[in-house]
């Protein structure tokens, strides 16, 4: 088994899609657990670049497959030397040119961040910064269904309303 417990992308160009969409934390899990077949993606993390050009990718297993983990030595074996593994496929394509295959570059992930288990005053810059774009999210996909329910609650206000309207 290897000790290996996430992976990274140093850049996901923009310009690029993942299973025609753009690159989104569903289909980068759905890319590492089907796809690859690599094992259990208990989390991603899109962290933006300062430069710009793309989010950095970093995918978190909670277990992995036999392949997973041949995969982890490979990845290991490549970054002895200094390089990381790259990908290309069909599920990846760059609309801008589509003449030309893209890849991207998967390495180990020697600093993963961890899940939000320690207070907050103790977690570095880093941390932080994750755990802000995180809650950003979090917070725009509640306000999602929050604005979806006000809708629905307007909705039958309305109908209330008309019904009662002389």
């Amino acid at each position: 088994m290897s000790s290996i417990t996430s992976l990274y992308i140093p850049v996901f160009p923009k310009e690029f899609t993942l299973f025609g969409a753009e690159c989104s934390k569903e289909n980068i899990s759905t890319f590492f657990e089907t796809t690859l077949g690599l094992g259990k993606v208990s989390r991603v993390d899109l962290a933006s670049r300062v430069s710009g050009g793309g989010p950095s990718i970093f995918v978190h297993f909670s277990e992995w497959t036999k392949e997973g983990d041949t995969f982890c030595q490979h990845l290991e074996t490549l970054e002895k030397s200094g390089i990381g593994y790259k990908w290309s496929g069909s599920q990846i394509a760059n609309p801008t040119n589509p003449k030309k295959q893209p890849y991207i570059v998967i390495k180990i992930n020697k600093k993963p961040i961890p899940t939000f288990t320690i207070p907050m005053e103790e977690l570095n810059v880093h941390q932080l910064q994750h755990a802000i774009v995180t809650m950003e999210e979090e917070l725009k996909a509640k306000q999602l269904i929050i604005d979806e329910q006000l809708k629905r609650i307007k909705y039958y206000e309305d109908m209330i309303n008309r019904s009662f309207t002389p």
